[in-house]
């Protein structure tokens, strides 16, 4: 307390001045060091490190500078003063924030962008002082944090945090949560390495009710984490992450649900949360590569077809089958225009074939389609087709790289053009004015749509 009486109102902290004298006397057997992002000094030799440690350092004083550590770096100081304690502990310490700028929302892997910075020695020494004072339940807590699991692996310190989980199960006598909370991180550090904010994601991928799939439960909102992220100006990491053994072939968004629907080559169709990504249900049908999966406009049925020609009609809610049909080998693409798909439009290897519901008949519990008198030939495979928004037009793609325009009532050509790359996805803005192409080599083109009407009331489309 002797530096106590330099300061009015009363603050525990050496005066710059005698600090001053202190550092210039002791300076030649100090060393600058790099900890945590930050300058700290320490001795140049490690002969004063050990003489200072028999002096001074018995285990009582080492569990005591355990302790201040522990206080520091847990926030435990409130306008400088140690909650608890008395007017004589204020040391006019900074708050100690896990985050010092940003929010874990905002963020990918420290070094690639500049949107977040970590409270680093934060992250190092808080696990280190608590499990040398084996406080293991407030241990347990920091470890088994996701915002500090993300902030680690963010601050790229992986390693030292599979290192720190392994030492708190040893002295949490096993503890179930703690183990298979280390399991999990051991399991994912490679890919939360690369893509830290999708801790949540792969936690909801474990097994139900196990303690990770528990930890993001509690610390997800629904929709919370998703707004944040977009939110911000952020687009290098992807929100969600969803697995599967086959490639992914086709995906949809629900018009009313937080879902994604989505088909694999293996004949796989399954409905993912759009948030977390876990499974909600499964759609049992298909054995061959789905080709699309569309929802109705009001997002009562859902329309799935793969490439043997089977195309089935599900209710979403339920994944039950309402009505199939089947037209053949060479199912390439679908699109479908109406409310309850009063319009389906089928590329089957080189036609363009068009099939209207029939309203008025109730067989089938009305789902019945006639299809059109006459077939829309084209040189070569049709790939991908699109209906405009009004349902009177239709745009193909195919392999001889041609991109057409079909009148729907007349089933008629309209205009044709040649572009240089082949087409593997091609779509129209909802005011009929653009049309986006994604091509094969990986370039997306934006085209301006030109209609005009002659005389004779004919469509003429004309792509620049």
């Amino acid at each position: 307390n002797d530096v106590f009486q330099y300061h009015s109102p009363p603050i525990r902290r050496i005066p710059d001045l005698i600090w001053r004298r202190l550092y210039l006397d002791l300076e030649e057997y100090l060393v600058h060091r790099s900890a945590g992002g930050v300058e700290v000094l320490n001795w140049y030799h490690r002969q004063f490190i050990e003489t200072a440690n028999s002096m001074f350092l018995d285990e009582e004083s080492k569990k005591k500078i355990h302790e201040i550590f522990v206080s520091y770096f847990s926030d435990e100081y409130k306008n400088g003063i140690l909650i608890g304690n008395n007017q004589r502990d204020q040391r006019m310490i900074s708050p100690q924030p896990l985050i010092l700028f940003g929010n874990l929302s905002n963020s990918s892997v420290e070094g690639e962008n500049k949107n977040i910075i970590l409270n680093k020695r934060k992250l190092e020494e808080l696990p280190y002082h608590l499990l040398k004072i084996n406080e293991i339940n407030k241990t347990k807590e920091i470890l088994c944090d996701i915002n500090f699991a993300h902030a680690k692996f963010l601050a790229q310190l992986s390693f030292d945090y599979v290192s720190e989980l392994e030492e708190l199960s040893l002295k949490s006598n096993d503890d179930s949560d703690v183990k298979e909370w280390a399991r999990f991180i051991r399991s994912q550090r490679h890919f939360l390495q690369q893509w830290p904010s999708l801790i949540r994601q792969q936690c909801l991928n474990s097994t139900v009710n196990s303690f990770p799939y528990n930890a993001a439960k509690k610390s997800i909102r629904k929709g919370e984490w998703l707004r944040n992220t977009l939110s911000e100006d952020v687009s290098r990491e992807p929100l969600i992450s969803i697995s599967h053994s086959q490639p992914i072939t086709t995906c949809t968004f629900s018009p009313f649900e937080e879902t994604i629907t989505w088909g694999a080559q293996d004949g796989t169709l399954i409905c993912s949360d759009n948030i977390t990504g876990a499974e909600i249900r499964k759609y049992y049908g298909h054995s061959t590569q789905i080709s699309a999966c569309l929802f109705s406009s009001c997002g009562t049925l859902l329309l799935s077809a793969d490439q043997s020609g089977m195309i089935n009609f599900w209710n979403p809610k339920n994944s039950k089958l309402e009505h199939s049909f089947t037209i053949g080998h060479g199912l390439n693409d679908v699109d479908v225009c109406g409310s309850g798909f009063s319009l389906i439009a089928i590329a089957q290897e080189n036609y363009l074939r068009l099939y209207r519901r029939d309203l008025t008949n109730n067989n089938n519990n009305g789902f019945s389609w006639e299809g059109s008198k006459k077939n829309m030939e084209h040189l070569s495979s049709v790939n991908c087709i699109c209906i405009f928004p009004k349902g009177d037009i239709c745009v193909t793609s195919s392999l001889d790289k041609k991109i057409t325009f079909w009148n729907i009532l007349t089933c008629s050509k309209i205009k044709a053009f040649q572009e240089t790359e082949q087409s593997s996805s091609i779509k129209v803005s909802s005011d009929r004015e653009y049309l986006v192409i994604g091509s094969n080599s990986g370039t997306i083109y934006l085209k301006k749509i030109v209609i005009e009407n002659n005389n004779n009331n004919d469509n003429k489309k004309n792509s620049k």
